[in-house]
């Protein structure tokens, strides 16, 4: 019952897309038919996750995982960093030069490292990178902090010297990100060469004007994004800096790379946070896709755009971290 909810909503979505192009309409008058139908679709698919519930979307992004493009130059290794465990992404055929810790996205809820393989592999291989994504408690089985004290844990564990290490995190993912930085910085543990933040979801309970504008472009509906911050952070842990970055210190942070889509819902929240990193002195490079909608940079090989950011993720790592005179850097 619960895949013919899901198989409605698809078809009803896609229906009305096809309908709204051959009369002429597009969602943004940028888009492509490709990237409108891969918008309505995702879109019609977090709306049924709220009728599914949580596990059932769960068990469908499991199902529908990507396979690697690059799975043929890289090998994949289940491992535990820091009594956390999680899946290392090793080049196979090119110079291992720094290491990336990736720290998914999918609201502190959703999203797994395996789920993940396929972008980690095109950062491992366009990085010549070996990458480790933490599978990280979620809620609402473990509510916050849990997600934040894994991602320290494994942070703080990696045998990389800090100038080899870069951070990286899609949407909450990308909060992730943030709360290890200041948290590292805090407790005087070195910090890593850079960190690239991609959508960040920095403000689970605000959002901007754009969570209303962007909401017809997006992913999802404004109301998933509150399912997440509920399940994921009580109340009155809302403005903590480990989840809300802007009610801290930013001061001292590495060089960040902050990618935000110009239809996406966390447009605003993205902006912001950049905006607050330079005025709080850190080396920030802001890159607004224009007609992109949330954590679009998942799609490399679908749509160019999604290419295009990863190629400059890739770029932003090896700027910020650089190659080791001797390339020794070792696997896991």
């Amino acid at each position: 019952m619960k895949t013919l909810i899901w198989l409605a909503h698809v078809f009803w979505a896609t229906s009305g897309t096809l309908a709204r192009r051959l009369a002429g309409r597009r969602r943004r008058s940028d888009w492509s038919l490709k990237t409108e139908l891969v918008q309505s679709s995702m879109h019609a698919t977090l709306r049924a996750s709220l009728t599914n519930g949580h596990e059932w979307f769960r068990s469908f992004q499991a199902r529908g995982a990507r396979r690697p493009f690059f799975a043929n130059v890289v090998e994949f290794e289940e491992s535990t960093v820091g009594g956390v465990p999680g899946v290392w992404t090793v080049p196979t055929e090119s110079k291992i030069e720094r290491t990336i810790l990736y720290l998914h996205g999918g609201g502190y809820v959703f999203g797994t490292a395996s789920e993940y393989r396929d972008l980690c592999s095109r950062l491992a291989v366009g990085a010549n990178a070996r990458v480790f994504a933490p599978e990280y408690r979620r809620a609402p089985e473990a509510a916050f902090p849990a997600a934040q004290d894994d991602c320290f844990a494994a942070y703080a564990a990696l045998e990389t010297p800090a100038e080899e290490l870069v951070l990286c995190g899609d949407s909450a993912g990308a909060g992730l990100v943030m709360s290890v930085l200041t948290t590292a910085r805090d407790a005087g543990h070195p910090l890593p060469a850079g960190g690239a933040l991609l959508c960040p979801w920095v403000d689970p309970y605000g959002g901007g004007a754009s969570m209303h504008t962007n909401e017809a472009s997006d992913i999802g509906p404004a109301r998933w994004i509150r399912w997440c911050a509920e399940m994921a952070i009580p109340s009155q842990s809302q403005d903590d800096p480990r989840v809300r970055p802007t009610a801290g210190d930013l001061a001292g942070l590495p060089p960040l790379l902050v990618q935000v889509g110009g239809a996406e819902m966390l447009h605003d929240q993205g902006v912001e946070l950049a905006k607050a990193l330079e005025s709080a002195g850190v080396e920030t490079q802001l890159h607004v896709e224009p007609n992109a909608f949330h954590v679009w940079q998942l799609l490399g090989g679908i749509l160019q755009e999604a290419d295009d950011a990863v190629a400059q993720i890739c770029r932003f790592a090896r700027s910020c971290a650089k190659a080791d005179t001797t390339g020794s850097a070792a696997a896991p």
